[in-house]
């Protein structure tokens, strides 16, 4: 638990005290505790300083950071707006192709078991009779 001054409770100050009144004196003591005191005035002081310095820098920053903050809260809402424009095109797109290919259905296939073979052609494809036969060439060389 951080309570007292730094983190130093009471009883670390009453040590801290009694050991400075050992080691410097009872004499020095009350001059020591004014450098101290100025010391740690001199500080809060710049730390003053530098809040005032900074702090219209720093609020400067966060404005900027906001508008940022607001760009991309737009960006988002854009992008977002955008694809569900593009999601509602597509699912309609694809309702209106469903609706066309119920209209235009393919045909039935064709049943081609039912159909007479064409006369003077064999199942190859050669114009003979089944009696001929067809003759090959002998293509080799000599």
């Amino acid at each position: 638990m951080m309570n007292g001054f730094f983190g130093v409770g009471p009883l670390e100050l009453l040590v801290i005290a009694v050991l400075a009144l050992i080691f410097i004196g009872p004499e020095r003591l009350p001059g020591v505790i004014r450098q101290v005191m100025g010391v740690i005035n001199e500080l809060r002081g710049y730390a003053e300083d530098m809040r005032q310095e900074l702090a219209p820098e720093l609020e400067e920053l966060r404005n900027e950071l906001e508008g940022v903050g607001r760009e991309v809260n737009q960006f988002a809402a854009d992008l977002v707006s955008t694809t569900n424009e593009m999601a509602t095109e597509t699912h309609q797109a694809l309702e209106s192709a469903a609706t066309v290919n119920d209209l235009m259905a393919p045909p039935p296939p064709l049943d081609t078991t039912a159909l007479p073979a064409p006369a003077g052609i064999s199942p190859n494809g050669a114009g003979h009779d089944e009696e001929e036969r067809p003759v090959f060439a002998d293509y080799r060389p000599r």
